[in-house]
């Protein structure tokens, strides 16, 4: 890993006061951390039934777009 972006990475990071821009970054941090390797990984279990259950959420529709993610993470960034 580039060792200057790390470093740039932590330094905007230090940088940020609101508190809740800070805790958006860190969910989507934690949840690429979680999900990005699932992708690949098929011999967890627990990713297993993660897939499973994604995919049966779709197969019943219950699935949102990709504008409407947009708009609602517009909104929890109060934008």
């Amino acid at each position: 890993m580039n060792d200057d972006i790390r470093r740039n990475f932590h330094e905007l990071i230090d940088r940020i006061e609101d508190e809740q821009a800070l805790t958006i970054l860190y969910a989507a941090a934690a949840l690429y951390l979680d999900q990005h390797p699932l992708l690949l990984d098929t011999t967890d279990p627990k990713h297993l039934d993660r897939m499973r259950i994604s995919l049966e959420q779709a197969s019943r529709n219950e699935v949102i777009s990709n504008e409407d993610m947009k708009q609602q993470v517009r909104q929890w960034l109060g934008k």
